[in-house]
């Protein structure tokens, strides 16, 4: 089987699901004095968001490295998935080749996932592969689009949480007979719908 390495986001979203009017407007804080604060915050709930639910909320690009060829469909991390923009692999001279676009496809999977798949008839390249840990990289493009393509709900998990950071600026929330525990509200189903596979 193959090993997955690594998923790494080379590019970062160019906008977040909730901008500072709408964390404001949520927070009914006027004025500029937080705005600094604010933003961080609603950085902290994407984040967060996005670790939670293995899932890119705006649009954004991630590598995933293998250790070799896949023996068959793969589960990409990090959804929904909107394109696979390459396939790379090392030869055994260490020069990175590119898999024509014809050989595989993205194949939707139950849930938000999707697969890297091979297309009907087709194979992986022959050729031997580099003596890299990792020579083979495949590049996609995840997310839902902008802003407003993001599911309300996890708009609504994100201001819940930036609304509860905002409130409570200490590490730890005083939980009544635990010592050191953040109590904060329960609003983790919100983004069960929205849940990928996570490796």
């Amino acid at each position: 089987m193959t090993m997955i390495l690594d998923a790494r986001r080379i590019v970062e979203p160019t906008e977040e699901p909730v901008s500072p009017g709408e964390a404001k407007l949520h927070l009914r804080v006027d004025g500029s004095d937080e705005d600094t604060l604010i933003d961080s915050l609603i950085l902290t709930a994407r984040q967060e968001a996005e670790r939670l639910g293995w899932l890119s909320c705006c649009t954004q690009t991630w590598r995933l490295y293998l250790t070799g060829w896949p023996a068959g469909p793969v589960l990409l991390p990090r959804h929904p998935i909107q394109s696979i923009v390459s396939v790379k692999w090392y030869d055994s001279s260490d020069v990175q080749q590119t898999v024509s676009s014809s050989v595989y496809a993205l194949v939707p999977e139950a849930g938000c996932d999707a697969q890297l798949a091979l297309a009907n008839g087709q194979a992986w390249p022959t050729a031997e592969l580099s003596g890299r840990m990792y020579p083979v990289v495949v590049e996609y493009v995840t997310g839902w689009g902008d802003a407003a393509a993001v599911p309300a709900a996890v708009r609504q998990y994100m201001l819940l949480l930036i609304g509860a950071l905002f409130e409570n600026r200490e590490a730890a929330i005083p939980v009544p007979g635990v010592s050191g525990v953040l109590e904060m509200p329960f609003v983790d189903g919100l983004l069960d719908e929205y849940r990928g596979f996570r490796y």
